[in-house]
């Protein structure tokens, strides 16, 4: 006798609508009232990274790219509103130093993990 999917949520398709049952949720997913994802999926085992490293990357990643999108923002605002312009280059600016500082941190903690030493 075989079971139906539909009432077996182990047999359902992830990706359908509907498939994962009020209250639960995907493995390595936020809990309520959790600040910061679960991040036992990037230990330096399963990626080789850890989570330092994973972290600084993703801080650059998201700096450059909210520098990206502030610069556009300060480049719409231009046209009528010199005040919000220059906030959203002074939030520009500000990403771009946080991205520069992250590089730093990042690269001297490859240097450290490869054995190299910076003089």
């Amino acid at each position: 006798m075989q079971r139906d999917p539909r009432q077996d949520p182990m047999q359902q398709n992830p990706m359908q609508p509907g498939s994962m049952q009020q209250g639960q949720m995907q493995p390595g997913s936020m809990q309520q009232g959790q600040m910061q994802p679960d991040m036992s999926m990037q230990s330096p085992t399963s990626t080789g990274t850890t989570n330092e490293g994973f972290n600084l990357v993703s801080v650059l990643y998201h700096a450059l790219e909210g520098a990206q999108t502030y610069a556009r923002y300060a480049e719409d605002a231009g046209r009528t509103d010199p005040e919000l312009a220059q906030f959203f280059m002074q939030s520009q600016q500000e990403e771009n130093n946080r991205a520069e500082r992250a590089k730093q941190l990042l690269a001297r903690r490859l240097q450290i993990s490869s054995g190299v030493r910076s003089s």
